[in-house]
């Protein structure tokens, strides 16, 4: 239950020596300043990251019945822009109804009140490391097996969202949204979710400004949202969300992404797809093939990409087994 915060004891969320901008965007929490809802106590320990839309923190469950565990604090401080604002509520809300093991996790949800300007906030999973994250420590390198398993919760996420009825669209898969935790991964940051009629009702202008500044990332483009950037009206299905997914997913197999760097994110995908070696290698690699095919029809269902993931796990699992006696 969202609770509107007007706490005394609460701390500014400016920073007392910079000025506001007239548009209250600046946001900032001091260290272990309390943000509290009508059910729980939230105490930021550190800055996790700032989007275009929000500022995530670290912080202790202080009160309330999920006192003692670590939570994600995302804020949302764009405030001058209601439309960004309904998108950030529109996140709460899918957060609020998907129940997923490879989903994070909605814990609370209220409103930071600082005298007239309102920050709206939720309360979700604290997941520490990203898979941008994990590849980056471990040289873009990640073991087949961990790399399967990291892909196949993944997988299962999007199998879920694009079930739903309607379908949801999550529309932003890149590796820095996809959390890990031990070899599970959970998917994360719905802001550019859209149910699959949404999607079609769009209009371009409006998804052209959106996808430039959010819900296109450089390097993991789809030919659709390519389309719809340039104002084609290209019609938005699940099958955006697996080319996405294709990407990611011959990344963490070979440590490279897939796509050339464009100069302009309008200019057209041209794709650099190198023969995949290895035990299973050639079905990763037409599995890839498929799920980065230009015309979306052409590529897999979700519930298809993960067949094909389950079998390949499984014999690199026996691989494993028959190469060193240990189980994986």
């Amino acid at each position: 239950m969202s609770a509107i915060i007007r706490n005394p004891h609460v701390l500014p969320a400016a920073e007392p020596e910079e000025p506001l901008p007239p548009d209250y965007d600046h946001f900032y929490l001091q260290h272990q300043q309390t943000v509290r809802t009508a059910s729980g106590y939230y105490q930021n320990q550190r800055f996790l990251g700032r989007g275009g839309n929000g500022t995530t923190f670290l912080a202790t469950v202080t009160g309330g019945p999920l006192t003692g565990i670590q939570v994600a604090l995302k804020i949302f401080h764009k405030i001058s822009s209601e439309q960004r604002r309904r998108s950030f509520l529109e996140e709460i809300g899918y957060y609020k109804t998907l129940d997923h093991p490879a989903i994070i996790r909605f814990y609370d949800e209220g409103e930071f009140v600082v005298r007239d300007r309102v920050y709206p906030f939720v309360v979700v999973e604290y997941v520490p490391r990203s898979l941008q994250r994990y590849l980056s420590e471990n040289g873009r390198r990640v073991d087949r097996i961990t790399a399967l398993r990291f892909m196949l919760s993944t997988t299962a996420a999007l199998q879920y969202l694009h079930g739903r009825e309607p379908p949801l669209l999550h529309r932003d898969i890149k590796p820095g949204n996809i959390l890990i935790s031990g070899e599970q991964a959970r998917l994360a940051d719905f802001g550019l979710v859209k149910s699959l009629e949404e999607a079609a009702t769009d209009e371009p202008t409006e998804v052209r400004e959106e996808i430039v500044y959010a819900a296109m990332p450089r390097f993991y483009r789809t030919p659709e949202l390519v389309g719809r950037a340039k104002g084609e009206g290209t019609a938005l299905t699940t099958a955006s969300d697996i080319y996405q997914l294709g990407s990611v997913l011959y990344e963490i197999i070979t440590g490279f992404n897939p796509q050339v760097p464009p100069k302009d994110l309008t200019d057209d995908i041209v794709l650099n797809l190198k023969t995949i070696p290895g035990r299973c290698g050639k079905r990763l690699g037409d599995l890839i093939a498929s799920m980065l095919a230009e015309n979306p029809t052409d590529r897999p269902t979700a519930a298809a990409v993960l067949e094909v993931l389950l079998r390949s796990h499984r014999d690199y699992c026996a691989s494993a087994k028959e190469l060193t006696g240990q189980f994986v």
